[in-house]
């Protein structure tokens, strides 16, 4: 594994710099396969980067988009609302229970946190505000603890861990 870290003056630097960042790794597996995946969490942290990359010009009729939002919210949540054409994994107007999300998932075979950051070749990590600067602190210099802070799984992944943050949350890092 190899971290890396970014930082930028502010958000919106960030978010184009880390949108920039998944585009080119989006265009160089596209080189050789016919598909790519794309991971992207949920919440308000990512809606510039998805703004960023839905106004990119990019072809994403080849790249399979999934939400690993560890939130329970529905799709049409105002922080989870996809920027991105597209027919949804799971239609909204069904009333689905558990077991009938389960299948869905199994049918596209995701596994989610902590499977997607231990299985992906990259992982970027997009952080941002005051607000975030002690967790992210936290987290990279805290003893590996994933069940008190979930987001250290990245440490054990065996990809590129990517981690773009603007000055603010960067403030406490050594």
């Amino acid at each position: 594994m190899s971290v890396h870290w970014y930082i930028y003056e502010d958000l919106r630097d960030t978010a184009a710099a880390a949108c920039r960042k998944v585009l080119d790794l989006l265009n160089v597996t596209l080189t050789d396969r016919d598909r790519a995946t794309l991971a992207v969490s949920g919440g308000s942290t990512p809606k510039l980067l998805l703004a960023e990359m839905a106004n990119s010009g990019f072809d994403w009729s080849r790249t399979h988009l999934f939400w690993v939002d560890e939130r329970g919210v529905p799709p049409t949540d105002a922080q989870t609302a996809s920027l991105f054409p597209g027919e949804p994994l799971i239609d909204d107007s069904e009333n689905l229970d558990a077991a009938v999300y389960v299948e869905k998932f199994r049918q596209w075979r995701i596994t989610l946190l902590p499977g997607v950051l231990l299985a992906a070749r990259n992982t970027i990590m997009l952080v941002s505000g005051e607000d975030k600067a002690e967790a992210l602190r936290t987290i990279s210099e805290e003893p590996f603890n994933p069940k008190k802070y979930a987001v250290q799984i990245v440490t054990q992944s065996q990809g590129n861990v990517m981690w773009f943050v603007d000055k603010a949350a960067a403030r406490q890092i050594r």
